[in-house]
């Protein structure tokens, strides 16, 4: 039983908030995973040790910046997180006896099945994304740096537009993503669309860049109940009235990779590259 990272978080920060101020200095999370974890079990041993407020909120410190460190690295395996959860359970049983008057909400585990088909369907969804990328055109060498109209591309308003989407809306996305009854994890539609830009950021030519563009729009109404294409996943809204609209309505997400789609027509359809000219040396 594992709880999710957010719970992790949000429980021991509650858990250290309502310590008061004990004396517990400021800390920051370490270097790698296993630094973390080391400290979190040494302020558990201290606390068991000695049982006092000042060590619970040193322990629940510990536990909130190993779950931090985890965020930073934008990954969590379920080893880490099963050792979190565990350290969660002993952190509430310890709260509740040392801190009698806190409202202490311990969180819901979360359904590890669900957990396994969201990370199963969205691995469907990259597969065939990237084999439709990979099977169009030959492999670029990674010495060769992309072409001039490429890093126009790149560093259009359009690009950069799409990039900050991802990076200040879905990343921290709070609402809910559901589609034929299949619930997908809020992170999976960042993921998503950060697997669209990289994609893009992998090219050397126009001519890649192009293939990228079509692939994405050629897996538009390509989805089955087991799993859902990247455009129709990126074209699922959060409100009922685009859910059922769907067919007339986009989203945010869609519209700004249209605006790209529009500025790359409207500033490359013509243009002959010389593409590979200058590698990178």
């Amino acid at each position: 039983m594992s709880f999710s990272l957010e719970s992790i978080l949000e429980f021991s920060r509650s858990v250290e908030s309502q310590c008061g101020r004990q004396g517990v200095p400021a800390k920051f999370f370490k270097k790698n995973w296993i630094e973390n974890a080391e400290w979190v079990v040494t302020c558990q041993s201290n606390l068991r040790k000695e049982p006092s407020q000042k060590n619970l909120e040193c322990y629940a410190q510990a536990i909130h910046l190993a779950a931090q460190f985890l965020k930073s690295q934008e990954q969590a395996s379920t080893t880490e997180l099963g050792f979190l959860s565990q350290h969660l359970f002993t952190l509430d049983s310890e709260a509740r006896v040392l801190l009698p008057n806190a409202v202490l909400n311990f969180p819901k585990p979360v359904d590890e099945t669900k957990e396994t088909l969201i990370t199963q369907q969205f691995e469907q969804l990259k597969t065939l994304f990237l084999s439709g990328v990979d099977s169009s055109i030959g492999q670029i060498e990674e010495e060769y740096r992309p072409t001039p109209a490429v890093q126009v591309f790149l560093n259009s308003d359009e690009f950069t537009a799409l990039k900050k989407y991802r990076d200040t809306v879905l990343k921290n996305d709070k609402r809910d993503h559901t589609f034929f009854g299949i619930d997908f994890a809020l992170t999976m539609k960042y993921k998503a669309l950060d697997l669209l830009i990289n994609a893009f950021e992998q090219q050397k030519t126009l001519e890649g860049i192009d293939n990228v563009m079509k692939t994405f729009y050629n897996t538009k109404n390509k989805s089955t109940r087991e799993a859902k294409s990247i455009y129709d996943y990126l074209n699922t809204g959060q409100n009922l009235f685009t859910w059922f609209f769907g067919l007339f309505v986009k989203t945010t997400t869609v519209t700004l990779i249209d605006s790209l789609k529009e500025f790359m027509e409207e500033n490359f359809q013509d243009k002959v590259e010389r593409e590979l000219e200058h590698p990178c040396y």
